[in-house]
């Protein structure tokens, strides 16, 4: 279920993920399959992974939902875009690659980056959905 979102709110859900990662309070979930694949696939580093993440503004913003698994509904996760040039890795072929990033901000205290991968269907940016979304 889609929820509603404020660009300042995002702004500073953005400005507490920075916060998180700069202090090294955070984790790569890469155990998911999805998220291995992509740094299997393409010449990209977990490094490079955190760089992008670190410079996500709420133009990248797709949604925020409400954790599904039971037990976590109390937690909101929140859904991001972002389109890279990426070389794959075994050859020479570079192609722009959507990037589904999702996060779960524990209380302010842990971030966990649960998504990292290749987009796996249409990712619409919020401000295509809500066009009074981005204050110019």
């Amino acid at each position: 279920m889609e929820m509603e979102a404020s660009y300042e709110e995002i702004d500073d859900y953005l400005e507490r993920v920075r916060t998180l990662l700069s202090k090294g309070k955070f984790r790569l979930d890469n155990r998911r399959e999805k998220n291995a694949e992509l740094f299997e696939t393409f010449v990209i580093s977990e490094q490079d992974a955190i760089d992008i993440c670190m410079n996500l503004t709420p133009a990248d913003f797709c949604n925020k939902t409400q954790n599904e698994h039971s037990g976590f509904e109390h937690e909101i996760l929140y859904i991001f875009r972002k389109d890279l040039s990426l070389l794959e890795r075994f050859t020479t072929t570079e192609r722009i690659v959507t990037i589904y990033i999702k996060f779960n901000n524990i209380d302010d205290n842990f971030l966990v980056i649960i998504s990292f991968h290749e987009a796996e269907r249409e990712l619409r940016l919020y401000s295509e959905i809500h066009p009074d979304y981005i204050k110019y």
